[in-house]
């Protein structure tokens, strides 16, 4: 039986999962050395006109970054954790609309510089996992 304290720590595991996985993701987008990696993957996405790839590389890693500074502090938990879940279901918005125009070869970002990690259903799943973690962080 699932008792009210392992859930509690689970939950609370999930929290610190995800606020590792934005703080790396953020960290890597401010590292000067990645800026133009990024800009090219933002671009890449063809969401956005390219000329606002450059910016978005800044913004985006600032939003991660604070998510999870957010999500580490008791009392803004809470609302950091839906604001992860949204960022991350237009990220899995951003890979379906790819896969859909057959370009499921490009660079998602998601590793960084060092590695390629193309965008594929697999991220999709992953991204509704993250999403899942979040919301169940979140309303515990």
């Amino acid at each position: 039986m699932f008792s009210i304290a392992l859930f509690s720590v689970l939950t609370q595991a999930s929290a610190l999962l995800l606020a590792g996985i934005f703080l790396g993701a953020g960290l890597s987008k401010l590292n000067p050395e990645n800026a133009e990696y990024y800009r090219e993957a933002i671009a890449n996405y063809g969401i956005t006109p390219r000329l606002w790839s450059a910016r978005l590389v800044g913004l985006i890693g600032a939003l991660e970054l604070g998510i999870a500074v957010l999500i580490i502090l008791p009392r803004s938990q809470f609302l950091s954790l839906i604001v992860a879940a949204v960022v991350l279901s237009v990220y899995a918005y951003a890979f379906i609309k790819i896969i859909r125009e057959g370009r499921s070869d490009i660079d998602c970002g998601c590793a960084g510089p060092g590695g390629k990690v193309t965008v594929g259903r697999g991220l999709v799943v992953r991204n509704v996992i993250l999403i899942v973690l979040a919301l169940v962080a979140a309303f515990v």
